[in-house]
């Protein structure tokens, strides 16, 4: 029996001395002595843990790797003890709001209609259109005096509902009040600077009874760069206001009849022959002779103007000027006649002409556009 009983003590301790650690999952805690025996063995103090003594049981966890100190990062406990998931939004650097995660992807971008090189897409008819129809807009287009980007908007409504590739344009963060863009990129428009940048405010921000007013324009100023965007587009197309009359197109009246301005083309030639024998731009010449001629036909009529060739904003006939012959803002308008002022140009020998091309310019299936936006002043 004593052996027996000091099988038993040896057996106890040692298990007592394994509960220390992590016990197997499913192993017996309970250290009591069978059979009744006595706690302790021949005069030993050392003692037996009781039947209460518990060896830490398969369901006390030390702290995993995971555990986190309380307002390390910020969630509030549930009251299961779980914590809140953080919002899924992120906030970029640059201040816009992030999709969730399972947004749907932003739709595909249509074929671009045009890339460098290539003159950008024209949407001059449709600026035109809108100054007609609002030139309450247009002359309230400047934001610093006062005004609104309504015009502005409009116009990127209108050439939205054509391509959608067509936006606003920012530069260093900000809004430029006065151009419209035309993403030409493969990847997301928003913030790419692979874009046309076009100039559809002539004279903007003009000041009242000193400049001449802002006017409808289609400038390319890609050169300059800037960044497509749409954040700054707000509202729904503009219908007409309710007690607008009709715009200041031509009406039903006749054309006006063109001046015989003849003698002002041959003065300017006596007087100035190297300005007509400089006058080809491609040859090293410029556009001195044409935009004199214009300066002086205008002190006699300001109907004469410059002319866009074959409609094409942005790329000026050098050798013809445009009489507008109808009512209303003449910028970027059609009803003009089309006269070739300088014979051979770009030849061996330039000479002064008053030609009218307008019928030859319409059965070759082209128009002329009137414009003074490259003349300088």
């Amino acid at each position: 029996m004593h052996r027996l009983r000091s099988h038993i003590l040896l057996l106890v301790v040692l298990t007592g001395c394994a509960g220390e650690g992590e016990p197997a999952a499913g192993d017996e805690a309970d250290t009591s002595v069978a059979d009744g025996a006595d706690a302790t063995s021949d005069g030993d103090d050392a003692r037996v843990p009781g039947p209460d003594a518990r060896v830490p049981g398969p369901d006390a966890r030390a702290p995993g790797p995971d555990a986190r100190a309380p307002g390390t990062d910020g969630a509030t406990p549930a009251p299961d003890g779980a914590t809140s998931a953080p919002d899924a939004r992120v906030l970029p650097t640059d201040g816009a709001v992030a999709p969730p995660p399972d947004a749907a992807p932003a739709p595909s971008l249509p074929p671009a209609a045009a890339r460098p090189p290539a003159p950008p897409p024209d949407g001059s008819d449709v600026v035109n259109a809108l100054a007609g129809e609002r030139p309450d807009l247009l002359a309230g287009s400047c934001v610093e005096m006062g005004g609104n980007n309504e015009f502005l908007f409009e116009v990127v409504r209108r050439l939205r509902a054509r391509d959608v590739r067509w936006g606003l344009v920012a530069r260093g963060g900000a809004l430029l009040q006065d151009r419209v863009g035309y993403y030409w990129g493969d990847g997301p428009a928003e913030g790419g600077a692979e874009t046309y940048v076009i100039d559809v405010i002539g004279r903007h921000c003009a000041r009242p009874g000193v400049d001449e007013p802002a006017v409808p324009g289609w400038l390319d100023d890609s050169a300059a760069g800037g960044q497509w965007t749409l954040r700054p587009l707000t509202g729904d197309p503009l219908p007409p206001p309710a007690d607008a009359g009709p715009g200041p197109g031509p009406g039903p009246g006749p054309m006006l009849p063109l001046p015989d301005e003849r003698g002002t083309v041959d003065g300017l030639a006596a007087e100035r022959p190297d300005l007509l024998a400089a006058s080809c731009v491609e040859h090293g010449g410029h556009n001195e002779f044409l935009f004199e001629l214009v300066r002086r036909l205008r002190a006699r009529d300001p109907r004469w103007g410059l002319n866009w060739k074959r409609g094409n904003v942005g790329d000026m006939s050098q050798d013809v000027v445009d009489y507008f012959w109808a009512d209303g803002e003449p910028e970027g308008r059609t009803e003009v006649y089309i006269i070739d002022v300088i014979g051979g140009h770009c030849g061996d020998n330039p000479s002064p002409a008053f030609t009218d091309v307008t019928e030859a310019t319409r059965q070759g299936g082209t128009i002329g556009r009137w414009t003074l936006q490259p003349l300088p002043r």
